[in-house]
């Protein structure tokens, strides 16, 4: 009988081990597959999508390898889209980019599709953006 009880007790110290095993740990970011030009092709706030604009879909990120250029466009009083563009230093850690303006998560990143996370703060609320790129 103590044979069975050590037994299961082994048996379940074993699965506790595995079980509490942390797999909940980003990945590691492969730094060189953002290196490019990355088209904005989707957008959420809050969980839900934002319709984008045919101006939106020409919001463009342009990744070197220690700078990231945002190009973004806009309708102004015409019905043309205006561009305004800023470039900053950036870096990589763990599944975090990092630029002059703020930190981003990085949710997945291959070679063809890029999806960054980030936190936007305006008139005092604070809303969850999941921004989706595809590279070109």
């Amino acid at each position: 009988m103590n044979t069975f009880k050590l037994t299961s007790l082994i048996i379940f110290a074993t699965c506790l081990t595995f079980s509490c095993s942390k797999d909940d740990s980003p990945s590691k970011i492969n730094s060189e597959l953002i290196i490019g030009t990355w088209k904005l092709t989707n957008a959420s706030k809050d969980g839900e999508t934002v319709s984008l604009t045919a101006c939106d879909l020409l919001n463009t990120l342009l990744f070197t390898k220690t700078q990231i250029s945002y190009i973004s466009y806009y309708k102004g009083t015409t019905t043309v889209c205006t561009s305004s563009s800023s470039i900053s230093k950036y870096s990589i850690s763990g599944n975090t980019v990092t630029d002059s303006y703020q930190s981003k998560e990085i949710m997945m990143l291959d070679s063809t599709e890029l999806v960054l996370k980030y936190t936007v703060t305006n008139n005092g609320e604070t809303s969850v953006m999941i921004d989706t790129y595809t590279k070109q």
